[in-house]
């Protein structure tokens, strides 16, 4: 059995849910092959404009041109001109997409393919079953279509794609109960499982290994630490609400979120 892989962000960003599905299949034996969000001009422009104005720390995106991790396989799409969900041309991208995929792939045992989109907007003219006829599509939801949206014209996109992609689908995993209702409602004939996020066992052994001896009870948190999405408040306070208690914090940061 194979696993194909289209991603949201590089396999070298701050490591998030599609990266811990990738490579937990691929230790465990599966043949992985993981497929990047499209790169464009207009994001290699900012993303070194963001590092340089410093509104992101340097270890949000940790470079990782080789990963140690055997039967996974990172491809890394063509550079399109301009953003890749909200691009002026999606046509010409779809087009420099599917002309590179059908060459990098055209090996591949579809017979014997899993597919999980972990992004719908592949489903807007890049991706279908024409191109890839896999043997199994699996759609995971980790977040509200909003949250990867940057501006309306994405999230019209995302929104179209995602119906499209839910007709293709078999199953549609998801990362937290109380998303179940509302996917039940817009995918009413697919078969639904919960995958919440969780730590794996390999990180918390490893935490155990170099963890130093310490008498004081401890609050931990392991996350990235973005102003969108952690309450920087919140933690503020339970710092002075628990005096007696160590507070570790195991996480990238952006810079942001410390002001």
């Amino acid at each position: 059995m194979q696993f194909l892989f289209f991603g949201n962000t590089s396999y070298s960003s701050a490591s998030q849910r599609e990266h811990a599905f990738a490579r937990t299949l691929a230790e465990r034996g599966y043949l992985v092959a993981f497929v990047e969000g499209m790169p464009s001009l207009a994001s290699r422009v900012r993303s070194r404009l963001r590092r340089v104005i410093a509104t992101e720390s340097v270890d949000e995106h940790p470079q990782r041109k080789k990963h140690p991790v055997q039967n996974l396989t990172v491809h890394v799409p063509p550079t399109v001109p301009s953003f890749f969900r909200s691009s002026w041309v999606p046509g010409l991208d779809a087009w420099l997409f599917r002309r590179w995929f059908r060459k990098q792939f055209r090996n591949q045992n579809w017979n014997d393919t899993i597919v999980m989109v972990m992004f719908p907007y592949w489903w807007y003219g890049f991706v279908d079953k024409s191109l890839c006829p896999a043997k199994m599509f699996i759609y995971d939801i980790c977040d509200a279509l909003e949250m990867p949206s940057r501006n309306s014209i994405a999230l019209r996109r995302m929104r179209m794609a995602e119906k499209k992609l839910m007709r293709d689908v078999a199953l549609v995993t998801y990362s937290a109960f109380e998303m179940r209702t509302e996917i039940a409602k817009d995918s009413p004939s697919n078969k639904l499982l919960c995958l919440p996020n969780a730590i794996s066992v390999f990180f918390a052994d490893s935490m155990r290994r170099s963890s130093t001896p310490n008498r004081l009870p401890t609050i931990g948190y392991v996350g990235f630490l973005d102003p969108r999405w952690a309450d920087r408040e919140l933690l503020v306070r339970m710092a002075a609400s628990f005096p007696a208690y160590r507070i570790v914090l195991r996480s990238s940061m952006d810079k942001s979120f410390s002001r």
